[in-house]
């Protein structure tokens, strides 16, 4: 955002107002810190069987779905 600003307040217009890198660091620091407090408070909860839905189903093909093997020549 800093870099958009300060570009527009060179090349558009200088009433665009220009942001201090100490300023931007600082939201970006405040954003991080948020973020790890945030997570490390409320965690995800945990997947069923100890793995992803997603890990799951590769692993077990739905009903009807038939899995092909490229080894195999029929």
């Amino acid at each position: 955002m800093k870099l958009i600003l300060q570009a527009s307040h060179k090349l558009v217009s200088s009433s665009i107002p220009e942001i201090p890198s100490p300023v931007s660091l600082a939201v970006i620091v405040t954003v991080l810190a948020a973020s790890v407090a945030l997570s490390i408070r409320h965690p995800r909860p945990a997947a069923q069987e100890g793995t992803a839905p997603a890990a799951r189903e590769a692993r077990e093909p739905r009903e009807g779905r038939k899995m092909e093997n490229p080894s195999q020549d029929s």
